[in-house]
């Protein structure tokens, strides 16, 4: 018997969110099918601190389509999210003070239950009218440049321009002939490319106040985590998979560097 029954997940219009709600599944239907099993601390923690990490993953990546997606009440949800990490992991902490044979209570799945389904399933659905994907066959650019992308500085919106023109370029190719290798190639070149520009913006952060200059870094380093952690393991996906990726998350993913993160350095960098 297992807890959530996949079949009922509703479809949120973002296969990059629909993926991992049912990663998120798979990991509380093992956690519960262990439950039924052995319900012990000691044999259940790893897979709560697994789903733990399935969750801020998830949550960073949600956080981050919303805000590229123009979602304005992030900051609300952000905390949402926020609080049920800290109740989950608090739930961890004493599994991990107790006996090591100590049961598991089943207010865990209760606690479970009530964020998939009331926030994941229904909070979340004022964003989905929000999330879009080109129609198959078409030649409809993910992103196209606005002038609200710009930072004031030639350099900078150079290359943000660049990397536009090369998710837009791959995600028109994977309608084309091209090996799989080839795909892989071009995420590698778009991760590259991403780590070059901002080095190259970094060179810049001698204009802003120090605090500020931090903060973007910061910014830069956690973009780049979840770049990375988005491609991780995908040679194994076929075109339509990579399709997902590019439109469900990198393109609001760079949306979101552009417009949150650098058009607030314009008045600095100008």
């Amino acid at each position: 018997m297992t807890f959530i029954d996949q079949s009922a997940l509703p479809t949120t219009g973002n296969r990059e969110i629909d993926r991992d709600h049912n990663e998120i599944a798979d990991r509380v239907n093992a956690i519960y099918a262990a439950w039924q099993t052995d319900g012990t601390c000691r044999l259940l923690r790893p897979h709560l601190e697994a789903l733990l990490e399935t969750l801020r993953g998830h949550f960073a990546k949600e956080i981050t389509i919303a805000r590229g997606a123009g979602y304005k009440a992030w900051v609300e949800h952000h905390t949402r999210h926020a609080e049920f990490l800290a109740r989950l992991q608090r739930f961890i902490d004493t599994c991990e003070n107790c006996d090591s044979g100590h049961p598991l209570d089943i207010s865990l799945f209760r606690i479970l239950e009530t964020h998939l389904y009331e926030h994941e399933m229904t909070l979340d659905q004022d964003m989905w009218a929000l999330w879009s994907e080109p129609d198959a066959g078409s030649d409809q650019p993910l992103i196209l440049w606005r002038p609200e992308f710009s930072v004031g500085v030639e350099q900078i919106d150079q290359q943000h321009r660049f990397l536009i023109r090369m998710l837009n370029d791959f995600f028109l190719s994977l309608d084309g002939p091209a090996a799989l290798a080839d795909h892989h190639q071009r995420l590698k070149a778009i991760l590259n490319e991403t780590e070059r520009h901002f080095r190259s913006e970094e060179q810049y952060f001698s204009h802003l106040p120090a605090e500020e200059a931090e903060r973007h870094r910061l910014a830069h380093d956690q973009l780049l985590k979840e770049l990375m952690l988005a491609i991780k393991d995908r040679e194994a996906f076929g075109a339509d998979d990579l399709k997902a990726l590019l439109a469900g998350f990198l393109r609001y993913w760079l949306i979101d560097h552009i417009v949150n993160i650098d058009a607030k350095l314009r008045d600095f960098l100008r």
